[in-house]
């Protein structure tokens, strides 16, 4: 008796042990509207030698799990209008093969789902075949997989969806969502280690009156070779690519809006990558793409093309970045582009040069603190092209990195707006042509070097300029007007003188005379020509101050001058000290400078004190005139205190409390004295 209940247990046992092995013996069951079959539990593997059709033109179910295998020709789920069909393939060794083409949802409505380790196999995938059919796929779970050795159709004509997650794989080689009219498909691949790997092109959107969009996120991965959103006229495409680590990959080009109207979006640390981007590839068609938040980027190893032949659309926004070789916005004849770069942080970054305008229409609006980079920038390229482009804003910025060139063309048509604290920067050259103008109010614009007659094309109402000006040529002092604007900090500008430049300057009369002002460095060269106007006639003495700088360097090949009258002579002593040129001696003796020092100061005054009254030989010829040292010769020492012979023009300074007090006592003494 004692014996029972272990028997009892080894009974209890091997049940629990045969329904354990039961629970996971490999099953493929149907229910419903299965055909062949019908329902049922299939043999394992089950092998149907023509099509296999799950919900034919009812309700039909089809369940392969614990390592269940199904082979059959062409799959079936949902064949009719009006029938439902359901296919879920689910664990690991779980398979069915499709020798053919596998719809999902051919007329009728169709559901299929891969999951935990699950494989679906076939030659060309279908979800959404025929016009009114509905179609759902969903490949969840790590080593799930739906194998296409061919195409795969997302909304045929019908509505497609198909849902990559959770580490599902879909491959095949050409996929396109939204085939053909009416169409209406959807793809979301999110997830780490979610994929849908296209090995040949991929399409969003196909053709007239289609609509296709692809959402990637939280991780998820898209490839392909070529990318297109919007493929032809008259069709619709959305691609969103969002989250850290979610990136769609295209080994080719990417087109959004290649014949039709195309999106992109990337944002929230997205990525994108491709070999050329185009926005508005063909004649009608538009393309708009968003970069938007930090980390979310745009990688282009080649060049981008905002408008090539249609309508094209750039937004940088909110720290999102852009890369790329080279830029092109408004390309061919005809397009349009519009590239705006805006935010702390929004950046487009070209490798090479940067086109705004290459053929047709193109606009850049660079504001909030984005930038701009390039090696060599162009706006308005070819003839008939017009480019715009405005920097505004503190610590918005456009870089080039080599040489600036405004309307390339005499065809062509360039515009730089500088606003508001923005910020253009030119390493090398700024070239303007003669349809080109640069516009400056209230920001900065670090231009490099640039010839005189193009910086005359800078129309500056504020801000500041820094620079080098190369003046060529000769130029009367009018031409340097845009080198005096008051209204513009010019202190950085250095103006060189060429070998080959002459200055023509007029002297009209000793306070009627040309002035070259120039407010940074002057860099002298060439030939300075002076000419008298009128009747004009200098007399001894006449100083004339026609050169005003900060800095000066170089010196002049010739000074040419006019011949004075008297035989009297030029002095051009002071020209490269202070600017200066006078009439006979710039060396003037000056009043009140009595030991001859050039400096009227305390010293000279203890000679007056000294000599008051006795010869006044001994001021050294710069005292009243009187015979003798008298009152007069203290009140021109006071007048002149502080003045130098060689300082022309300098401010006297008052002599000090201390030393008028002294004066002021002694001119008491001497006038008691001459009582």
């Amino acid at each position: 008796m004692k014996r029972f209940p272990l028997s009892t247990s080894l009974v209890s046992a091997a049940v629990l042990i045969l329904s354990w092995i039961g629970a996971a013996q490999a099953t493929v069951t149907t229910t419903g509207d299965v055909e062949p079959g019908e329902a049922g539990t299939q043999p394992d593997p089950w092998v149907v030698e023509s099509s296999l059709y799950v919900g034919r033109s009812n309700l039909g179910t089809l369940n392969v799990e614990g390592g269940g295998v199904v082979s059959n020709s062409t799959g079936h789920v949902g064949f009719y209008s009006g029938s439902t069909g359901t296919a879920t393939v689910t664990g690991e060794d779980s398979r069915w093969n499709n020798s053919g083409t596998l719809h999902v949802g051919r007329e009728g409505d169709g559901i299929m789902t891969v999951e935990a380790g699950g494989v679906v196999a076939d030659e060309n995938g279908h979800i959404g075949r025929e016009n009114g059919s509905t179609g759902t796929v969903t490949i969840t779970g790590q080593d799930s997989r739906w194998e296409n050795s061919g195409a795969l159709w997302v909304s045929a004509i019908g509505d497609g969806t198909l849902n990559v997650v959770a580490g599902g794989v879909v491959t095949n080689t050409e996929g396109t969502i939204g085939v053909f009219s009416d169409s209406l498909g959807v793809v979301t691949v999110t997830g780490s280690d979610s994929k849908w790997n296209n090995s040949s092109q991929l399409i969003i959107a196909n053709t007239n009156l289609s609509n296709g969009t692809l959402n990637v996120a939280e991780g998820g991965m898209v490839s392909n070779t070529t990318g297109s959103i919007g493929n032809n006229s008259g069709s619709t495409g959305v691609a969103t690519v969002t989250g850290p680590v979610s990136h769609w990959n295209n080994s080719g080009e990417l087109s959004v809006g290649r014949g039709g109207t195309g999106t992109l979006n990337i944002q929230a640390g997205g990525l994108v990558s491709d070999s050329t981007g185009n926005l508005g590839s063909y004649s009608g068609s538009t393309g708009t793409a968003t970069v938007t938040d930090a980390g979310s980027r745009w990688n282009t190893s080649g060049t981008l093309h905002v408008g090539n032949r249609g309508g094209g659309t750039l937004k940088i926004e909110a720290g999102g970045v852009v890369a790329d070789e080279n830029g092109h916005i408004g390309r061919e004849n005809g397009s349009t582009g519009t590239a705006m770069i805006a935010g702390e942080g929004s950046r487009w970054e070209n490798s090479a040069a940067l086109w705004v305008g290459a053929v047709g229409h193109g606009t850049m609006n660079v504001a909030a603190g984005g930038v701009v980079t390039n090696t060599e920038g162009t706006i308005g390229v070819f003839a008939g092209s017009t480019g715009i482009v405005t920097v505004t804003g503190s610590s918005s910025k456009w870089n080039n990195s080599a040489q600036l060139i405004i309307a390339n063309s005499n065809l062509s048509n360039g515009t730089l707006n500088i606003e508001n604290g923005g910020l253009v920067t030119v390493d090398g050259t700024t070239l303007i042509g003669t349809t080109g103008a640069v516009n400056l109010n209230g920001g900065r614009f670090e231009f490099g070097q640039t010839s005189f007659g193009e910086f005359d094309r800078i129309n500056a109402t504020s801000g500041a300029l820094e620079g080098r000006v190369n003046v060529s040529g000769t130029n009367d002092n009018a031409a340097f007007a845009a080198l005096q604007n008051p209204a513009v900090n010019l202190s950085e500008v250095a103006v060189v003188l060429d070998a080959n430049s002459t200055v023509l300057l007029d002297l009209a009369g000793t306070s009627q005379y040309d002035q070259l002002v120039i407010p940074g460095h002057l860099n002298v060269g060439g030939q300075l020509t002076i000419e008298l106007t009128g009747e004009f006639e200098p007399d001894a003495g006449n100083v004339f101050d026609i050169l005003d700088f900060g800095t000066l360097s170089g010196s002049f090949a010739a000074v040419n001058l006019p011949v004075l009258d008297g035989g009297l002579a030029w002095d051009t002593s002071q020209l490269l000290l202070d600017g200066s040129l006078c009439a006979g001696s710039c060396v003037v003796q000056t009043s009140g400078d009595y030991n001859g020092d050039d400096v009227v100061d305390a010293a000279d005054y203890t000679i007056w004190q000294d000599n008051l009254g006795g010869d006044s030989s001994v001021l050294g010829g710069n005292g009243s005139g009187a015979p003798t040292v008298v009152q007069a010769d203290y009140e021109l020492w006071k007048q002149n205190f502080g003045n130098s012979s060689t300082g022309i023009g300098a401010a006297i300074p008052e002599p000090s409390a201390a030393v008028l007090a002294l004066a002021g006592l002694v001119g008491l003494v001497v006038r008691r004295r001459s009582w």
